[in-house]
């Protein structure tokens, strides 16, 4: 019987260290959760009758005797149950029925809290394939499964996105999406390059390396752009050539995690035969990452695929000699090792923890209940505060705090900074700090304006990521949790955002703004490309890497505009390398004010002029440095003015704001269509402007929920 407070039951199809990759994976999960978190794991072995040498208690059972062999082992102890879904491990044609008819039995009888790890999810093929007429029942087999677990984990962006669209779920956890662990260490450091060796390692499994061996045998070029000196042959039964192209193989055959991770703290390149689509569920491309190793692939591919970019994180026959003559090979070293960084083992061993603990709780709002909570027992997640600028509006105050208060996950900082507010914010403030003394109230001497409060604030936290809210907004209970793990996956992103609903003054939603977004991750590259367009965030409620917003100074570049600053900053932060990372999903609420008479003048004239600021000293001269053309620049500066134009009619403009605010429509765009608007406004066309600018943004909304649609 096992000996714990809390314990794990983890149900494999199969338990053969070495031999198994899913056994592999399993068993060092129950290593890193026994060390750092104090959970014990007992197995529950469904599908073979082979002996394993494991120190922790094993049973082998059938699957109709799940139910019963879980209850015994948890006598005395809290206990949940891991399923780690392979399909063809539990089921010869990869629908593990008998194992989902056994997870409904569980959820019925209510005593265990289950999740479920997809290492696989169905199978394709061609008609004359076996895995083509197979494919249905395994897709039905998975459906069921995830219906009757609480927590979903996954390896790919493709699963997920699957998973997200295909099941239905009853609980609160969102889908998690971690690209597997390494299985033979981790470097704590990455190395240079120039302490390594011009070898490329050849790992995995026998079929594995032979499949790789085959592809190598065909890309003898690149073996010798990349001046590689030799190939070392890591694993079992397989008899790899003497050489390739020349080069000699070093046959290394079997060795113990702790060899592999020094030899590859030595080695430069990698090469596995594997899909670029599925890279993210290779356990060899993650021992590669873990450790600094170049990943070669013989395939080359666009876009991203979980984050990683042919060229950036990986080299293939198409990019390994431009990344060589560009800037070398240290930064793809350095890409690969910074992706692995973000769900390491003792990340995927935390979410569990961390899953254990909310369940237990149901509710982690009462996690911050007490002043200060140190997070630090709970690994290595980050830490993370969130910053409540206000002024003037006592009324919504109490909602925003409210809204921070009941995050999922724990928050360790709350801050409200009062920019010298006239109205009874001090006095409602304080009854708040009688009751939730752990917030931090500071209200200013003298009003700072918005960028010079949200810059002292967003200063203050000692926290690694910091959650701007503004005190009329609203973030939804799983905000934090899903955007921190987004930022803890890709720790090149220095903000993360999501959907945001629109609510009036009486908090009542309006509609959805979302993105038009193919991926999670965006570079900094492609932020500054799509930023041509305008701010491409749905609103404000913005969760920043600490470090980001001081690399780049906060609002303080800014401090004397009032409409254009958040869009200002992420274009900095691009600037200077910083993707970001987005959740399409509804997890925070953005009040919109309706102005009576169609326009605020002040802010109308500020919002033209900082428009056409960003364009002129940060967009223009980015892109003429990177060699970059200037015409989407132009064509979106003169998209924006002519939007901007409906507004020049309105009866709050004197003459002399009219004349100023055609100046500055002006500078923006010169172009001939900007003078043939102001002309029509001079002839009172402006209502034909103001429909044809309103029709195109109605269109352009309608489309963004068309094409969602039927993506989904």
């Amino acid at each position: 019987m096992v000996a714990a407070n809390r314990l794990l039951i983890q149900v494999v199809p199969r338990l053969q260290p070495t031999r198994c990759g899913v056994s592999d994976h399993a068993i060092a999960l129950a290593s890193e959760l026994r060390t750092e978190f104090g959970i014990d794991t007992a197995f529950i072995v469904l599908n073979s009758d082979e002996p394993s040498n494991v120190p922790y208690s094993v049973i082998r059972c059938s699957p109709d005797q799940l139910l019963n062999t879980c209850i015994s082992l948890s006598k005395d102890h809290s206990a949940a149950i891991l399923i780690h879904l392979s399909g063809y491990g539990y089921s010869a044609d990869g629908a593990p029925t008998l194992l989902a008819e056994a997870l409904c039995s569980v959820k019925a009888d209510g005593r265990f809290r289950v999740a479920v790890f997809f290492h696989e999810l169905f199978a394709t093929g061609m008609p004359w394939g076996f895995a083509f007429w197979h494919s249905r029942r395994q897709k039905r087999a998975v459906r069921r499964i995830a219906a009757a677990c609480d927590l979903l984990i996954t390896n790919t962006r493709f699963h997920a996105d699957w998973l997200e669209r295909e099941t239905v779920r009853q609980s609160a956890f969102p889908i998690q999406c971690l690209p597997v662990f390494s299985q033979i260490g981790e470097a704590q450091q990455h190395i240079p390059l120039a302490d390594r060796d011009p070898v490329m390692a050849v790992f995995g499994l026998g079929a594995t390396r032979q499949r790789g061996f085959k592809e190598l045998s065909t890309l003898g070029d690149i073996l010798h752009q990349l001046s590689v000196q030799e190939i070392l042959d890591i694993g079992p039964e397989f008899e790899p050539p003497h050489e390739l192209s020349g080069i000699p193989v070093r046959r290394m055959g079997v060795l113990a995690a702790a060899d592999i991770a020094k030899q590859f703290s030595q080695t430069t390149f990698g090469f596995l035969s594997y899909s670029p689509s599925y890279l993210a569920k290779s356990g060899v491309f993650a021992g590669y990452c873990a450790h600094g190793v170049i990943p070669v692939v013989a395939q080359h591919f666009s876009g991203q695929f979980d984050g990683l970019q042919d060229g950036v994180h990986v080299l293939s026959p198409h990019t390994a000699t431009a990344a060589r003559q560009a800037s070398g090979l240290e930064p793809c070293s350095i890409a690969a090792w910074r992706w692995y960084v973000g769900h390491g083992l003792h990340d995927h061993a935390a979410t569990y923890a961390r899953w254990l603990d909310q369940a237990s709780d149901t509710r982690a709002s009462s996690a911050i209940s007490s002043a200060g909570r140190d997070i630090s027992t709970e690994g290595k997640l980050p830490t993370v505060a969130i910053c409540i600028g206000t002024y003037n509006q006592s009324q919504y105050l109490r909602g925003a705090i409210a809204s921070a208060l009941a995050q999922t996950f724990p928050i360790r900082e709350i801050w409200v900074s009062d920019d010298a507010s006239t109205d009874n914010t001090a006095t409602v403030m304080h009854e708040i700090c009688e009751q939730y003394p752990q917030i931090r109230y500071f209200r200013q001497p003298v009003n700072l304006g918005l960028p010079g409060n949200i810059s002292w604030l967003l200063s203050q936290p000692q926290t690694d990521l910091i959650v701007r809210l503004d005190s009329d907004d609203r973030l939804e209970p799983e905000y934090v949790a899903v955007l921190s793990r987004l930022m803890r996956q890709y720790p090149e992103a220095g903000y993360a955002h999501c959907d945001v609903a629109e609510i009036d003054g009486k908090g009542r939603r309006r509609r959805i703004r979302r993105l038009m977004r193919t991926s999670s991750y965006e570079s900094a590259e492609q932020a500054l490309r799509g930023n041509a367009s305008g701010y491409r965030v749905a609103a404000n409620c913005i969760l920043y890497r600490a470090e980001a917003i001081k690399e780049v100074d906060y609002y303080r570049p800014t401090l004397s505009w009032r409409y254009c600053e958040d869009w200002d900053m992420i274009v900095r932060l691009a600037m200077v390398g910083w993707g970001n990372v987005y959740a399409p999903q509804t997890l925070s609420n953005y009040r919109v004010w309706d102005d009576g008479n169609g326009v605020r003048i002040s802010r109308k004239m500020a919002e033209v002029r900082e428009t056409a600021e960003i364009y002129k000293t940060r967009l223009i001269p980015e892109y003429t440095k990177r060699g970059w053309t200037i015409r989407p620049l132009e064509k979106h500066m003169r998209s924006k003015a002519l939007v901007y134009a409906e507004a020049i009619d309105s009866p709050q403009f004197t003459k002399e704001d009219r004349e100023q605010y055609k100046r500055l429509l002006l500078s923006l765009s010169d172009s001939p269509q900007i003078s043939l608007a102001i002309r029509m406004a001079e002839y009172g066309l402006s209502p034909l402007i103001r429909f044809c600018a309103r029709a195109r943004i109605e269109l352009k909304y309608q489309a963004k929920r068309v094409l969602r649609r039927i993506r989904s």
